[in-house]
């Protein structure tokens, strides 16, 4: 296993069984690694003053098993905009090799509307993602989100959601065809290498523009200290959290770390999942990650290649 600055108990790396789900050793090596991740990431935060949260399956993580959800396979914390904005300012001069931030404002390859924490020295594929000759860092990740403000009025926050979710399933369409583009096989495969050909240019610039329209969208509130925040620049860009559910931080116990949690847990955990309290297992979240914590993504893809 790759060396960590924050290296894990012993005992941690064993084969155990949750809930009735056996955790493989080769799970809990990437947890360590991911562990890592988010101690650095804490590190950063605290020394330049930054609030960030466990939330989505990490905060329902910490309540309810007091550590990973046993079939989960990432870290997920958000900041509200501004904060987030800071972070993404400073990330470069404080993060340094293996550790890689990664984030990209001009919607041109990184299209994911969130930031992602990196080990560079590990492998962390999500499987819709490989083979698709992508340019960027696929090392083992924990993902960073950021909440904007939106309107208080109900109407225009609707049309504001909307509108954001639009502009970013536009983006993922055109990069579907354009930055995240991977040859078929079969008889498909030659058409669809043709359409690619002619398509790459003016979808990967429909990309950018869409992008661009969803961050506009995502940032009309900015500079108004709305009641509810949202996810508008990612996946979950229809659902509100309360402002004031987020401002009471505790932190919580996570595996073998203690991780930043909500005292209104309760509340933030219905918006995402409804009935929390009650585990029921369920498809990870990324649908299954291709992790190796022996070799990185450039060894790995290169062998997977032959």
């Amino acid at each position: 296993m790759v060396q960590l600055k924050n290296s894990p108990p012993p005992e941690f790396l064993n084969e155990e069984i949750r809930c009735g789900y056996k955790i493989p050793v080769e799970m809990k090596k990437a947890w360590s690694v991911q562990l890592d991740l988010a101690q650095e990431l804490f590190r950063v935060c605290n020394k330049y003053n930054l609030k960030i949260v466990a939330n989505f399956g990490t905060l329902l993580g910490a309540v309810r098993h007091k550590g990973f959800i046993p079939w989960d396979d990432d870290m997920d914390f958000t900041m509200l905009r501004e904060d987030y904005e800071k972070l993404c300012s400073i990330a470069e001069t404080e993060f340094k090799y293996p550790y890689f931030f990664q984030f990209d404002n001009s919607g041109k390859s990184f299209v994911n509307g969130h930031a992602k924490l990196r080990n560079s020295e590990t492998t962390g594929i999500v499987s819709d993602e490989l083979n698709r000759n992508l340019n960027y860092n696929q090392g083992i990740f924990i993902d960073i989100f950021p909440l904007d403000n939106v309107y208080d009025n109900k109407v225009a926050r609707y049309f504001q959601m909307k509108t954001a979710w639009l502009f970013r399933n536009l983006m993922l369409a055109f990069a579907y065809f354009s930055t995240r583009y991977f040859e078929s096989k079969g008889l498909v495969r030659i058409p669809k290498k043709v359409f690619h050909f002619v398509v790459n240019k003016p979808f990967g610039l429909l990309q950018v523009i869409a992008y661009k329209l969803m961050m506009k969208v995502s940032l009309t509130c900015r500079m108004k200290e709305t009641k509810m925040v949202s996810g508008l620049s990612f996946s979950d860009a229809l659902k509100t959290v309360c402002r004031d559910d987020l401002k009471n931080v505790e932190l919580m116990n996570f595996e073998y770390i203690k991780i930043p949690g909500l005292l209104q847990y309760d509340n933030v955990l219905k918006v995402w999942f409804g009935d929390w309290k009650t585990p029921r297992k369920a498809a990870a979240t990324h649908s299954g990650i291709i992790f190796d914590t022996e070799k990185n993504y450039i060894e790995y893809l290169k062998n997977e290649s032959k």
